[in-house]
This record gives structure tokens, C-alpha cells and sequence, in this order.
């Protein structure tokens, strides 16, 4: 679509970095709330791995079904890629091993490209996501440890920005020299810090009963976090001595994780526009449109290729499909929502 589109649009590093620490931030707020932080969550549950698994397939458990359709609606073309690649039996080996493995949720924890990126190239994201809420029991316990003593809390958030920048080079240094070659970007070996950080911004929100000067403050966060997400890919800061993938991930972190500290407090005039209708559904809808996004765009570009289209026809047909599906999948999952209310009621009743 051009280099407008990658310099200025094609930029997810910085969503990932606000859905993981958004991630910790929002169970760790729902147990400042409940009084839970530092407590057992898991039911009266053993802490075992059994126990773990079973709370992040709880947890999952609303977006499961839409994520294994998603894997089912990606088998065809994935297979027929893999025979191309590498003839009919050894490509129908690697997609079966692939669909054994994949509906456990932790293909992400073998750090291959190829199991954390199987079928739908973004499910390594939830994938991800299911195995830090299997840490997270043991995280909330340790948080338990430092959550009211604000001069800790800031030491250790010091200490997560630092280690940031050097285990992220261990695990591309990693990647470099064994074949482990998703580690340093989609493994939740990694995830786990911003997922950490977005506990302890939690724990000093806890410490910060108000924000003065909440409209300027929102507006000013919201401004530079979109023009930041917009110049991000534009520039090259190495062109002035800087390490330029790691200053602009560690950047990303920093500046997301100031963006969910201040809007978590839904003071002022932008997170009044933000609790609008539209704008909760489309929060709502935000995993399920991530995971079809990808299954549209990875099976029109090889059947586009198959039926020889080309130039702008291949990119009027992604845009008009993608767009058409994103309406689908919001509409659907909206739909989803209120069958799944309608039974519970049922249920309770």
C-alpha cells in the first residue's frame, strides 16, 4: 500500500506494548478493588501448574472460541503452503503437529517462529497473554510484598525499565545464535516485563489519589501518544548516534505505560469522549477484530496471488475485504456478547 502506509500506519509495536502493560494494570486494579492483591486467586485451588493453567483458561475463556475459529479458517491455505514448500507428506506432518499443538494456548513458550506464529500469524499474542495470567497468581503474591510502600514500588519500576534494555538484547543476542528465533519480541518471556511494569503503574495509581489539570493532561498524553505512533516508523534514529530499535521500544514502553496511568482515571474530557458507545464497543471488539484482521489479510494475499491479481486491484480487494470484515467481526462479536448475557441470565435465574 505504499511507503506512506508503513512509515506512518504500519506500526503495532506500540499497541503491543499498551495491551501487555494494560494487561497487568487491569488485574491488579480489579484486586486493589476487591482487596485480593497479595491473596490466593485461585479458588481454594493448590498452587500447582495445573491450578495456573486452569485460571488463565478462565480467564481466556470469552475470546477462546473466537481464536480457534480463527486457527480453523487458516488450516486450508497453511496446509497448501506447506505442500508447496515441502511436498504433500512432510507439509501434512508440520500442519497436523501444528493444529495438536496449537489449541493449548502455549505455542508461544517454544520461542519458534513457526509454533508461535502457526496459522494466524498474531495468535502467538494470546498465546502470550494466556501464560502471563498463569504467572500472574505468583505475581500477585510477590506484589503483595511491595504494593504500599510507594519508594520501592518506583525502585522497581527503575529496575524494570533498565533490565528491559538488557534482557531484550540477551534474547536477540539469542535469536542470533540458536535456532530460538521469536524470542525477543512475541515470547512471553519478554511480554512478562511490560505485563510486570503495568502491575507496579497499578500499585503507584493506588498511591495517587488524583490527577490536578486532567483535560490538558489527557489531551497532552493522547496527543503525543498518536503522533509518536504516527512518526515512529518515518525516522532513523541511529542517524544521530542512537540504537534505534531499542530507543523507540523503550520509548513505546514508556510512554504507554504514562498513557494507561492517566487515563485510569477517566477525569477528564477525552475519557468522557472515550466512555461513548461506539468507543466501548469497538474497546470491546478489539481482540476479536485483532484476530480476524489476520486471518482476512493471510488468506487474500496467496489466493491473490493464485487467481494472478496484482497492482491496485490486489489492494482494492484487501481494503474492501478487511474492511468488510472488521464490520462483521465487530457486529458478531456484539451479537456473541448478548447471547452470552441472555444465557447467563437464563442460568441465574
Amino acid at each position: 500500500m505504499g511507503g506512506g502506509y508503513k512509515a506512518h500506519f504500519q506500526n503495532g509495536r506500540t499497541g503491543v506494548y499498551f495491551f501487555f502493560i494494560l494487561s497487568g494494570f487491569g488485574l491488579t486494579y480489579s484486586l486493589i478493588q476487591k482487596n485480593m492483591v497479595g491473596k490466593s486467586i485461585l479458588g481454594g485451588k493448590t498452587l500447582c501448574l495445573l491450578s495456573l493453567y486452569q485460571y488463565a483458561k478462565e480467564k481466556t475463556r470469552k475470546i477462546y472460541k473466537p481464536y480457534m475459529i480463527s486457527i480453523f479458517l487458516c488450516v486450508p491455505i497453511t496446509l497448501y503452503q506447506a505442500v508447496l514448500l515441502h511436498g504433500i507428506k512432510v507439509g501434512a506432518i508440520r500442519t497436523v503437529s501444528k493444529v495438536i499443538f496449537v489449541p493449548f494456548l502455549i505455542q508461544s513458550a517454544t520461542g519458534l517462529n513457526g509454533f508461535s506464529h502457526a496459522f494466524n500469524g498474531v495468535c502467538w499474542f494470546l498465546s502470550t497473554l494466556f501464560i502471563l495470567y498463569m504467572a500472574y497468581p505468583l505475581l500477585n503474591k510477590i506484589n503483595g510484598l511491595i504494593w504500599k510502600r510507594k519508594r520501592t514500588i518506583f525502585l522497581m519500576i527503575i529496575f524494570i525499565i533498565i533490565f528491559n534494555e538488557v534482557w531484550h538484547a540477551i534474547l536477540r543476542q539469542i535469536e542470533r545464535s540458536t535456532p530460538f528465533d521469536a524470542l525477543s519480541y512475541e515470547s512471553p518471556y519478554f511480554r512478562i516485563i511490560c505485563f510486570t511494569l503495568g502491575i507496579l503503574i497499578c500499585d503507584i495509581r493506588y498511591h495517587v489519589g488524583k490527577i490536578k489539570y486532567a483535560n490538558i493532561i489527557e489531551f497532552f498524553v493522547l496527543t503525543n501518544s498518536v503522533l509518536w505512533w504516527m512518526v515512529r516508523n518515518a525516522f532513523t534514529l541511529s542517524q544521530i548516534g542512537l540504537a534505534d530499535a531499542e530507543l523507540k521500544e523503550l520509548i513505546d514502553m514508556l510512554l504507554m505505560a504514562l498513557c494507561i496511568f492517566v487515563f485510569s482515571y477517566e477525569s477528564g474530557l477525552v475519557s468522557r469522549v472515550l466512555r461513548s458507545k461506539i468507543f466501548v464497543l469497538l474497546g470491546d471488539s478489539a481482540m476479536f477484530i485483532f484476530l480476524y484482521h489476520s486471518v482476512f489479510i493471510g488468506n487474500i494475499v496467496p489466493i491473490s496471488e493464485v487467481m494472478h491479481l496484482g497492482g491496485k486491484m490486489k489492494t482494492i480487494v484487501c481494503l474492501a475485504v478487511i474492511t468488510v470484515g472488521t464490520a462483521v467481526s465487530v457486529l458478531i462479536y456484539n451479537k456473541m456478547g448478548v447471547l452470552i448475557a441472555h444465557s447467563r441470565d437464563k442460568l441465574s435465574s
